[in-house]
């Protein structure tokens, strides 16, 4: 599905003064008590004094549910109780707010409370979504800078009505103190992977989303077996333009000589990235294999088969926004027996993200900083990770991660986003760029002092 579908509304808030236009529809909001515009994430953003009361007013969204999506960015002027969505004056609407200690906060009125498991800071922008998912079980997921932060079972709520409120409880009190930046609302609940692709890196995305770089697309989970040589991971899928999945092989205690026979993905080959052998004590080697423009078809199988019977893991994640042609660049190996060890990779391009395997013959192996664990690939013996942010041309990142004992290695790459290729004009008389989705190119010039 596309970031389009399904969404109800979206206000980029980047006005200058007066109402919020809709970008989607016709849900203007009302500007109330004068509230201000300024600097956003993306142009321009609501400025929100708790002082001057400010608040918005708009027309409900009936439509939120049994599954939805709320989703903006934030940035706090001062912790208090900022309430920053109310979805309606009815009997038992619900809120979104963030609490004293800045907890993103889910409220269904007048009946209980639900807090996410990370806070936020004032005077920093981060990505704000709450996802609702069905009407039983663990049906809210909150996310913070495109990261999990936290579940909650609420049932069923009651269908939004009377008027919905931007800013302020019942526009009277609870009044958000700070900047609140393209808010978007959608009747399904949107996935991981597309909650990474609005966080954008760090970046943001904006309504209609075409500016999305690397993005996550789906953690596919892992296979193990202390005794086997093959694995594989079923009932997959991949979406998004500009695709990549990419596997993680942890293999062979004592066994320096184990290798890959083959590893596919829907009957497609996958292309090694790299491999490393470590012996201490207990010896290990680990591979890393990638396959650009996997099909998008669902229940597929990610096959692995080794040279040997012996321990063996396979895991995988796919992300979205990738060059197609040249995914990554050289990877960088380490091989520490101290504690803690890192890898550190240099980017070539403007938006590139750090990906890596990081492996261990001893548990307890953990990502101490640089990046986020996306899959353990062998209990705490091994596991991928990535940045989650973008890595700016010639900016290094570095992947420091701790064990319990013995060594441990990794190894990591810039994995490149779609930009293609960029020519720039000598003394700023012309700027162009290509950029290609799905193996078609685009290009686009900008004029500078009205030449193109």
């Amino acid at each position: 599905m596309a970031l389009t579908d399904n969404i109800v509304a979206y206000w980029k808030l980047d006005e200058s003064s007066g109402n919020a236009s809709d970008s989607v529809g016709s849900n203007t909001l009302t500007n109330n008590n004068s509230t201000a515009f300024g600097t956003g994430k993306i142009n321009n953003g609501a400025d929100f004094e708790a002082s001057s009361s400010n608040y918005f007013t708009g027309s409900v969204a009936a439509s939120l549910t049994t599954n939805f999506t709320v989703a903006f960015w934030l940035k706090l002027e001062t912790n208090t109780s900022n309430r920053i969505y109310q979805s309606g004056t009815g009997a038992g609407h619900w809120d979104i707010s963030t609490d004293a200690s800045g907890f993103l906060r889910f409220t269904e009125d007048s009946i209980a409370d639900y807090t996410s498991s990370s806070s936020m800071s004032t005077g920093t922008w981060y990505h704000c979504a709450v996802v609702k998912s069905g009407d039983s079980g663990t049906n809210i997921t909150f996310y913070i800078n495109g990261v999990a932060a936290g579940t909650a079972s609420v049932g069923s709520v009651t269908t939004p009505s009377g008027t919905a409120y931007f800013g302020g409880y019942n526009g009277a009190s609870n009044f958000l103190d700070g900047v609140l930046d393209e808010f978007g609302l959608w009747s399904r609940a949107l996935t991981a992977g597309e909650i990474s692709q609005l966080y954008n890196g760090g970046n943001g995305s904006q309504y209609t989303f075409t500016d999305v770089g690397i993005a996550l697309d789906t953690v596919h989970g892992t296979s193990t077996s202390s005794s086997a040589n093959s694995r594989s991971l079923t009932s997959l899928q991949c979406s998004g333009n500009n695709r990549i999945i990419i596997a993680a092989v942890s293999a062979g205690l004592h066994n320096a000589g184990v290798t890959v026979s083959s590893i596919t993905y829907g009957g497609v080959a996958m292309t090694q990235l790299g491999s490393y052998f470590k012996y201490t004590g207990d010896g290990f080697r680990w591979s890393l294999w990638y396959l650009v423009a996997p099909t998008t078809s669902s229940g597929q199988t990610l096959s692995l088969t080794i040279s040997a019977t012996t321990y063996v893991s396979v895991s995988a994640v796919s992300y979205t926004g990738v060059d197609q042609s040249n995914p990554f660049t050289t990877l960088q190996t380490t091989d520490d027996s101290a504690t803690p060890g890192s890898v550190q990779c240099t980017s070539d391009r403007n938006g590139s993200w750090m990906i890596g395997l990081m492996a261990s013959a001893n548990a307890g192996l953990s990502i101490s900083s640089g990046g986020i664990k996306r899959q353990d690939a062998w209990a705490t013996y091994s596991f991928m990770a990535d940045s989650n942010t973008t890595i700016a041309n010639a900016g290094t990142n570095t992947f420091s991660f701790a064990w319990s004992s013995g060594g441990a290695c990794g190894g990591a790459a810039m994995m490149r986003p779609v930009l293609a290729s960029a020519i720039k004009t000598v003394d700023g008389l012309a700027l162009a760029s290509v950029k290609t989705v799905d193996g078609l190119a685009i290009a686009s010039v900008k004029n500078i002092n009205g030449l193109a």
